[in-house]
């Protein structure tokens, strides 16, 4: 395990840097805020039936949407979902969704009561409401994403399984911001909830990720590295809008991504595409392979020993190359602390 020292090494030497709080209520927001044409039409949410576990099929999709201020002041969630809706679930893939987080509620239009959290499967056209009485509203619960993910894989079993969070990104601060809590997941809550989901389901997925800013570093791949094959998130900071779901569930859905691999493709593809039409530049997204980073780490290990060993014995200047090269490696996030 990496010693306080080294990682606070990775903290001052990796390439994304932290958001802070003043950015933290709008880094997914570096676009005109979105509101779209229709509201999410769902189903009927009174005197729902017990959910039956389903068949298996080629992937369950997992989305933990925490709303904050993305949806109640930009519709971002709501956006989202709409992308997904204009594909839906198939016999391929069933993509569900768990939804709160954000200070707003549409029920009396038909739509989504925000404040509460609920569970969806995303139909063509339509979200349909899973029964589900949540011991807390609270999505920066811990509890809460570990019960989504117990839950989902064991109703929803699947030959691979996705997981995303969405909402807004921290870096080393963790993810997410329940507007109506207040709170936010750390990084080793996140962890946390994992191992938790995993004691149960003894299930892995394939691809695990955050469409939010800023959680593409060492840090967070250190303590997430386990739970996927592939991780896939933003080293910068993300337009508000986030990524593009409709080429997501089409790939799901009509079998073109048959790995990790071809669905990061899709993924990555369809944020560049939708960026560029949005004339939003300078965005970031990656897609690591988990099973190489062990090499990684114990590189960046050996060097902060080494380096800590040579200021020892020679005295500060052995440090001035080390802080010329970092000055001139290439970082993230800099709008965060210079809105």
């Amino acid at each position: 395990m990496l010693s306080k020292q080294i990682l606070y090494c990775v903290f001052n030497f990796a390439l994304c840097l932290q958001c802070t709080a003043n950015s933290l209520s709008g880094n997914k927001s570096l676009i005109s805020p979105y509101k779209p044409e229709k509201t999410v039409n769902i189903s009927d949410v009174t005197n729902l039936p017990e959910h039956t576990p389903e068949v298996a099929v080629k992937w369950t999709f997992l989305v933990y949407l925490m709303g904050s201020d993305l949806e109640s002041k930009s519709n971002a969630g709501s956006s989202d979902l709409l992308e997904m809706m204009a594909v839906g679930s198939n016999p391929n893939v069933n993509v569900i969704v768990t939804t709160g987080g954000a200070n707003k509620d549409n029920s009396s239009q038909g739509g989504i009561n925000w404040r509460k959290i609920n569970r969806w499967k995303i139909e063509k056209n339509n979200a349909t409401p899973i029964a589900y009485n949540a011991p807390t509203n609270d999505m920066a619960n811990p509890a809460m994403l570990t019960d989504f993910v117990t839950w989902g894989q064991n109703n929803y079993p699947a030959e691979k399984y996705a997981l995303i969070l969405w909402d807004h990104g921290g870096a080393t601060d963790g993810y997410g911001h329940d507007e109506n809590s207040h709170n936010m997941l750390s990084i080793m809550q996140i962890r946390k909830a994992l191992e938790n989901a995993y004691a149960v389901t003894q299930k892995r997925f394939e691809v695990f990720g955050f469409d939010a800013c800023l959680m593409a570093n060492l840090e967070a791949l250190y303590n997430f590295r386990t739970f996927s094959r592939y991780y896939i998130a933003s080293e910068d900071l993300e337009p508000g809008r986030g990524w593009n779901y409709t080429p997501i569930i089409s790939a799901l859905a009509n079998g073109q991504a048959v790995d990790g691999v071809a669905l990061g493709k899709v993924i990555a593809d369809g944020f560049i595409a939708q960026a560029q039409q949005q004339k939003t530049t300078g965005i970031t997204l990656s897609l690591t392979d988990n099973t190489k980073l062990d090499p990684v780490f114990s590189a960046l290990d050996g060097f902060i020993k080494s380096l800590s060993k040579s200021s020892r014995s020679r005295g500060v200047i052995k440090f001035l190359p080390v802080a010329k090269g970092r000055s001139n490696t290439e970082e993230y996030g800099k709008s965060a602390h210079q809105p």
